[in-house]
């Protein structure tokens, strides 16, 4: 056996792990090698590849660390990362030049790859979608508005199929929303969102995560499995992020706002009658306090209806 050979090998299966499941099914090409199958550890190797990729990520750990904190105390680094390899390779797919980029292809394959009935696995896809809003409005923000009016560039009428990076696609909304308030203006009593927003739906909170983690022992089973919605939230007179904590109905409310809808369009697109044209107006109101809706002309009573508690988070510049 060469022992230059063998070597090749080896650096083959760490840059391209896909020939690793390839040797596995297929052990005969590896005696055409000149390797036995049964002195290559090709488990070990596969690891190995995860490593390799993990460190390509280490720059992510600032802006994800939650995510990196649970992984590690979870011990999942090597799993997760090593099946990333494995997919990236399998697809001829390499690694974002951008720690944007990195990261939006990273939250793709934990989509995928996560288990929605494993408790850590779930508790990994909340927490990475979390952190990625968080960094997306915060220090990767790209203001739509701003570029736009520097380059001229006027927006499509309908989405890419994919966005190269979550802030392309952020632009395009953007744009998509202004364009619509200028078809809507003649709609006075239609609300409008003010600044950029990331809805989630997760099922597990966040913050208490952040506890867990924190403490000396960390102890996953004390974080309860619920359905949390929350709306991050960037200003577009302050560079900070909000947090606002809402009710289904409040999140579906914010998903639904898009400067051309008036509040009783809004309550029938929400599945309600004039009842809920009251409750949307109410909603509508305490999202003006807060600043994350303009509302139109018409007068609209104060409520709370909607929103359960806001939380400012300062980890952006």
């Amino acid at each position: 056996m060469s022992l230059a050979r063998v070597h090749a090998v080896l650096a083959a299966g760490v840059e391209h792990p896909r020939l690793l499941e390839y040797w596995r099914d297929a052990p005969d090409d590896l005696r055409a090698l000149g390797i036995e199958p049964d002195t290559l550890d090709l488990d070990a190797l596969g690891k190995f590849a995860g490593l390799s990729v993990k460190l390509r990520h280490n720059p992510l750990r600032a802006l994800l660390p939650l995510s990196f904190r649970l992984m590690s105390v979870a011990a999942l680094e090597i799993a997760v990362f090593s099946a990333y390899a494995a997919q990236r390779s399998r697809r001829g797919l390499g690694y974002a030049a951008t720690m944007p980029e990195r990261a939006h292809d990273l939250l793709d394959f934990i989509g995928e790859w996560h288990d929605p009935y494993d408790r850590i696995q779930s508790l990994l896809w909340d927490a990475m979608r979390y952190e990625y809003a968080l960094a997306q409005l915060g220090p990767w923000f790209v203001d739509a508005a701003a570029e736009d009016a520097a380059s001229g560039r006027v927006a499509e009428e309908s989405a890419p199929k994919h966005c190269a990076s979550k802030q392309r696609a952020l632009k395009h909304r953007a744009s998509k929303q202004r364009a619509s308030k200028q078809r809507a203006s003649k709609h006075r009593d239609a609300p409008s969102l003010r600044g950029a927003r990331v809805l989630l739906e997760l099922q597990s909170d966040p913050n208490a995560l952040a506890r867990v983690l924190h403490a000396s022992t960390p102890d996953l089973a004390q974080i309860d499995q619920d359905s949390v919605c929350l709306c991050v939230w960037r200003a577009p007179e302050i560079n900070s992020v909000a947090v606002l904590a809402l009710d289904e109905f409040g999140l579906a409310l914010l998903a639904e706002i898009d400067g051309a809808r008036t509040p009783q369009a809004l309550a029938r697109r929400l599945g309600g009658g004039r009842g809920a044209t009251a409750a949307v107006r109410e909603a509508l109101r305490a999202l003006a306090e807060i600043g994350v809706a303009e509302i139109g002309v018409a007068e609209i009573r104060a409520a709370e209806i909607g929103i359960a508690d806001i939380g400012v988070v300062t980890a952006c510049a």
